[in-house]
């Protein structure tokens, strides 16, 4: 993982088939801000929750393996 960005920065990146450093010099951050807000929207629909529900720390956990899960199935 690069230490230079958050890890779900990266996986935006990867998402897109790009290196993080390009992405964050070229894109605009409210790209990756709507990304990363329907992907938590998609993981708490399969898991039955509703989109405004809180999310613990293992949630989080779950959810960027779920996360890496996916990319790795498109790679």
């Amino acid at each position: 993982m690069n230490p230079k960005y958050q890890r779900r920065f990266v996986y935006y990146a990867m998402s897109l088939g790009r290196n993080p450093d390009d992405v964050a010099k070229n894109d605009k951050i409210f790209h990756f801000m709507l990304w990363i807000r329907d992907k938590i929207n998609e993981w708490k629909k399969e898991k039955g929750r509703d989109r405004y529900s809180g999310m613990s720390t293992e949630d989080h956990q779950e959810f960027d393996a779920w996360i890496e899960g996916q990319l790795e199935a498109a790679a």
